[in-house]
């Protein structure tokens, strides 16, 4: 009797271990599972969020361009502009200094053949440049790749515009934007804890940044 009241009881212990090596188990899986899925959507929200943050930041980048090319319309659509006149066209730029954009550091003619002429009294020769062969080559609007300006040695973004008379392109005006303007828009855009937001060109080069400490 003694005997089997003692194997019971072994019996019963054994059991007991065993539930409580399976509730042990069970409570790791569970963890396990639940850090898995709390993961999954913390996932899941930084990708939504990243999302968000490269739609706005495209469109406050779209605007500001589209802000850009509004303001050369002072020139392209100009009567001297119209009149395909290229002294006409130079005089008038020069006297228009006062009128440039804030944002422009100077303004640029190029004529069809790619000589370049600025309202600062500079000249040079673009025909071989991106912006130059896209403008010529029949699109209405183009934003160059920032490049060492050739008329003043500095990193330029230069955004164009063609200058259409009875619909053929005789040449282009540009604004030389500093690449400090992109990432000041950039800067604007609240990140919070996803990071920071960089933009480079289409060949590659670094454009800007909302983090100040990236900027060259």
């Amino acid at each position: 009797m003694a005997k089997t009241k003692e194997k019971k009881s072994k019996l019963f212990l054994f059991i007991v271990a065993i539930l409580g090596i399976m509730v042990v188990c069970l409570n790791l899986a569970q963890m396990f599972i639940t850090s898995k899925i709390a993961e999954k959507k913390i996932e899941d929200t930084v990708i939504i969020e990243s999302k968000e943050v490269s739609n706005q930041a495209s469109i406050a980048i779209k605007h500001l361009l589209e802000s850009y090319f509004r303001a050369l319309d002072f020139y392209v659509y100009s009567e001297a502009a119209q009149s395909g006149d290229e002294a006409a066209i130079i005089e008038y730029m020069r006297q228009s200094v006062s009128m440039r954009p804030e944002f422009f550091n100077y303004i640029g003619w190029v004529n069809a053949a790619g000589h370049n002429t600025t309202d600062t009294g500079s000249e040079s020769e673009v025909s071989d440049r991106v912006y130059f062969k896209a403008i010529m080559g029949g699109a209405d609007t183009f934003v160059g790749n920032p490049v060492t300006a050739r008329s003043t040695g500095i990193t330029t973004i230069h955004v164009c515009k063609a200058v259409k008379v009875n619909g053929k392109t005789i040449g282009l005006f540009f604004g030389a934007a500093s690449p400090d303007l992109v990432s000041k828009a950039l800067e604007e855009m609240d990140l919070g804890d996803l990071g920071f937001g960089v933009i480079f060109g289409g060949d590659g080069t670094y454009v800007g940044a909302s983090a100040s400490w990236m900027r060259r």
